[in-house]
């Protein structure tokens, strides 16, 4: 009985001590008061500044570039030049087919010599039938001299035929000529700002490739979401946007057009927003983050968003922990409404949740 009081008794007095230090120390957690306000249901994606039309404008016949005429970073209109390749070669092509188009309406306006032969083959074919009837000549000539008739007909009328047909595919090549001396020129298609120069003058060129990259007035952002997040999403919804280019600030913008269709490969969609910022400033090809308001409720439960773990709360209670299974509502950037689980004013935990138990006795520190 003495040894058992003399080794017993000390752990005792111990564990009493531990159990006594422990209830008068607790651990410090961070926390913040559940407050009440407008829920916010949003999601993020991200954006690239796209331009209204953004094309690389080529060459639409070979040949040597002439002059390159505009700079990158120069202002073009609609109809304006934008390069000039050398075309000699056309404008003398065009000469001769318009000599031989000349020649042949002129070749036109003469009397078918085949048309002179028939008329005299009818003078003869009169003389013939009369002769027949006198019984001065026989049938059989006069049947030669109507097939021979029948075959300058034909000549007469082929020759008109090819006349005008030799005309038609002179006009025909004149134009197409034509056409392809015009487009020699290469005029802007719209009014934009010149981004690229891609061949200089004196470059021989074959057709169909680039001259330049130009960029229409007008920017469109590009925000990609996944296909959970995507649900309710709807025009004129607003968006802000943070781009890497101008960290320090927000841009506001509105929805104008969904994509009708989803990527497969990534499980994303993607969504179309005009954003009230100057042209020089959203550049296309910025990247950043957009952040989307798809619905607001008031008058919400509200806690920081860190402290929701799934649907569990920590709650500190009278000094301990107490672990709340909670039925969330929108879920924000750094909000979380909360439907059940959690009342205005509780404190919620808001790191180390995984550090801490049911019950065990905790000192909350107000977040800063």
């Amino acid at each position: 009985m003495r040894t058992w009081i003399k080794v017993g008794l000390p752990v005792v007095l111990v564990v009493m001590a531990a159990v006594y230090i422990s209830s008068r120390f607790s651990y410090s957690v961070i926390v913040a008061p559940a407050t009440r306000g407008t829920a916010v249901n949003a999601v993020t994606g991200t954006v690239e500044v796209l331009a209204g039309i953004d094309i690389r404008i080529k060459s639409q016949n070979r040949g040597q570039l002439a002059d390159n005429v505009v700079q990158a970073g120069q202002l073009v209109k609609k109809g304006d030049i934008i390069a000039l390749q050398d075309s000699e070669e056309l404008k003398l092509q065009i000469q001769q087919i318009e000599i031989r188009l000349e020649t042949a309406r002129e070749k036109s306006l003469l009397e078918s010599v085949h048309k002179i032969e028939l008329e005299r083959i009818d003078d003869e074919l009169e003389g013939l039938e009369l002769a027949v009837e006198l019984k001065q000549a026989p049938l059989s000539r006069v049947k030669d001299a109507r097939r021979q008739r029948r075959k300058s007909e034909v000549m007469w009328r082929l020759d008109e035929i090819n006349l005008r047909e030799q005309i038609k595919l002179l006009q025909n090549q004149l134009e197409q000529t034509s056409l392809s001396l015009q487009r020699m020129e290469t005029r802007a298609p719209f009014d934009g700002i010149v981004a690229e120069v891609y061949a200089w003058t004196g470059d021989m060129l074959n057709a169909n490739q680039d001259l330049v990259r130009l960029v229409s007035h007008g920017r469109t952002v590009l925000m990609e979401l996944t296909e959970e997040d995507y649900f309710g999403v709807a025009d004129r919804q607003p968006v802000t946007l943070r781009l890497a280019s101008y960290p320090d600030r927000t841009f506001e913008g509105t929805v104008v057009r969904l994509e009708d269709i989803a990527n497969s490969n990534n499980k994303t969609r993607n969504l179309f927003v005009t954003v009230d910022a100057p042209d020089n400033v959203l550049v296309p090809g910025l990247t950043g983050e957009g952040y989307l308001v798809k619905d607001e409720r008031p008058d919400a439960v509200l806690i920081p968003r860190r402290a929701l773990m799934g649907n569990l709360v920590y709650v500190v209670s009278n000094g301990k922990v107490e672990m709340r299974r909670v039925r969330p509502g929108f879920l924000g950037l750094q909000i979380a409404e909360i439907l059940e689980g959690v009342d205005e004013g509780e404190l919620v935990i808001l790191e180390d949740q995984n550090l801490l138990k049911p019950g065990q006795r905790v000192n909350p520190v107000p977040v800063q």
